[in-house]
């Protein structure tokens, strides 16, 4: 088929009206989703927390009604990273956050046409790739669940497959997969691994050097779990989260937070590929070659689709950390991968040749991208609000510290409270990690900071450390020390601890390393030119 003429023509206006789609409706602004709102508040914590010298930041002193909570210690940070660019900038937060939303639709149509390139043509790798961006999962994560994260996660995957594929160590763009969503890493690793396998490439390089350059976030997070109450609040949630298979193919599209009921969200892979898939499965011919391993990525839908509807149950049993996922239809962006890659060479197979199947092909993924992309409505708020955003941007408290009595439901009368002795507070200053203020005693006196205790925190009282305590039955979880008689100038400070020291080490050097390696080859270039 030549490259010019009436088909290309359509087929660069179908993609630019699939584009198109995106831009009208985020041109508005940022749609009503549910975790829009708690993403952007992560925003501002993450800008506060570097303004103020945290870095890498653990710590949102805002959040929780200004008790603060570890919620950055756990949430994956790229997104909040690439936002605070964007804030330094005098960008706002809602901007950063559409923005972040349509590099993540743009870039992954990119990278996914870089990948499938190696193996099809111009046209093919575009249709490919428009499928890529607008499959219904990412719709659900743009336009209802306001998921930014596992946005850029999806984007991220062809990189890695790309650099498994050339046979390159794209440690960095390992490395932002896991930075931008964890468990989207967690999910997708796996195949990964399976992938370089079945195509004969070694990918250790990149897996350990990605593992590695990100370890600053995921030791200690994983370390630290023990010390929130993740994986008591969410148990067995999954359990309740499965869905069966006719709901993966086709659910009316709604914005309600349970999946699978009238109204509700609807995970799915859509119609139009679920058909492609389909024709692909009971149509090709045995003998026919493809230039991608077709059985591999047929074995990754099914077995992804069996543990999404709970078909093998023994599975969320036996595989580590898989019940913190939490929504067993998250495993939807492992799957419309494969089914992506099916669709791409079915579309090969029997439409590329027969322009009028190809038509009707554009038709239906442009109506169904126009209907799984309707926005709810849109929000609009100051800088501000989010700035004194009160809740911890977590529904479920999986980041509350576990010796706590909850989240907080109000913000303190006093950032500092005596409950014990006769003393008054004076000079007062505060930033999110640090502290400082007099107490005046006239006796012995129990000082209570209004701050959610968390492994790090520290207290200093006229340049001597003291021990803090957190566990007092009428003030649980809240950090309290004692002050001398007389007058005494307090530090409370937010330190990094010997499990976030070693995260940090290990990234620090593997950043270094990488970096130099980056060097020496391109000096290699150099000297060879």
């Amino acid at each position: 088929m030549p490259k010019h003429g009436l088909f290309h023509n359509t087929l660069t206006i179908w993609a630019i009206l699939m584009s198109g789609i995106m831009v009208w409706r985020l041109a508005p602004g940022v749609p009503l989703t549910h975790d829009a709102e708690p993403n952007i508040a992560r925003f501002a914590a993450y800008y506060q927390s570097f303004r103020d010298g945290q870095f890498p930041p653990r710590w949102a002193g805002e959040l929780n009604y200004s008790y603060g909570s570890p919620v950055l210690s756990f949430s994956y940070p790229l997104p909040g990273y690439a936002a605070t660019l964007f804030r330094f900038m005098g960008i706002p937060y809602e901007t950063a956050f559409i923005i972040l939303a349509g590099l993540s639709f743009f870039g992954g149509m990119f990278l996914w046409y870089r990948f499938i390139r190696l193996f099809y043509g111009y046209e093919v790798s575009l249709i490919s790739a428009v499928l890529f961006s607008s499959v219904p999962y990412s719709m659900l994560n743009m336009f209802v669940r306001g998921d930014v994260g596992e946005l850029m996660a999806y984007a991220l995957i062809p990189s890695v497959l790309y650099a498994i594929e050339r046979h390159k160590p794209d440690i960095v763009g390992y490395a932002a997969l896991i930075l931008s969503h964890n468990i989207v890493a967690y999910l997708i690793t796996p195949v990964f691994f399976a992938y370089a396998l079945v195509r004969a490439k070694s990918a250790q390089i990149l897996f350990a050097g990605g593992i590695l350059a990100s370890s600053f976030y995921w030791l200690p997070a994983l370390y630290e779990q023990r010390y929130v109450l993740g994986s008591l609040v969410i148990g067995d949630m999954y359990k309740d989260q499965f869905l069966p298979f006719q709901n993966l193919v086709f659910y009316p599209w709604g914005y309600g937070a349970i999946a699978g009921i009238p109204g509700g969200q609807a995970p799915q892979i859509g119609p139009v590929i679920a058909v492609c898939v389909l024709i692909l499965l009971f149509f090709k011919k045995r003998n026919t070659h493809t230039p991608v391993p077709l059985i591999f990525w047929f074995g990754v839908l099914g077995i992804y689709l069996f543990i999404i509807t709970g078909w093998l149950p023994f599975v969320w049993d036996i595989v580590p950390f898989l019940p913190m996922v939490q929504f067993p239809w998250r495993l939807l962006s492992v799957v419309s991968v494969s089914a992506v890659v099916i669709s791409t060479v079915c579309i090969n197979y029997f439409f590329f040749h027969q322009r009028f199947m190809l038509y009707i092909l554009f038709v239906c993924t442009l109506a169904y991208t126009w209907y799984s992309s309707a926005v709810n409505g849109y929000v609009h708020h100051e800088d501000g609000y989010y700035e004194t955003y009160r809740g911890t941007t977590y529904y479920h408290g999986q980041t509350t510290p576990v010796w706590t009595a909850g989240d907080a439901s109000e913000i303190p009368a006093n950032p500092v409270d005596i409950i014990g002795g006769d003393a008054v507070v004076s000079d007062y200053t505060r930033k999110s990690n640090l502290h400082t203020f007099t107490v005046t005693a006239k006796n012995e006196a129990i000082v209570m900071d209004n701050t959610v205790f968390f492994p790090g925190w520290r207290v200093s009282v006229s340049d001597h450390e003291v021990p803090v305590q957190f566990q007092d039955p009428s003030h649980r979880g809240i950090i309290t020390f004692t002050v001398p008689e007389g007058v005494s100038d307090v530090r409370v400070w937010f330190s990094e601890t010997k499990i976030r020291m070693l995260g940090d080490m290990v990234s620090l050097v593997s950043w270094m390393v990488l970096v130099g390696w980056a060097v020496i080859r391109r000096i290699g270039l150099i000297r060879r030119i």
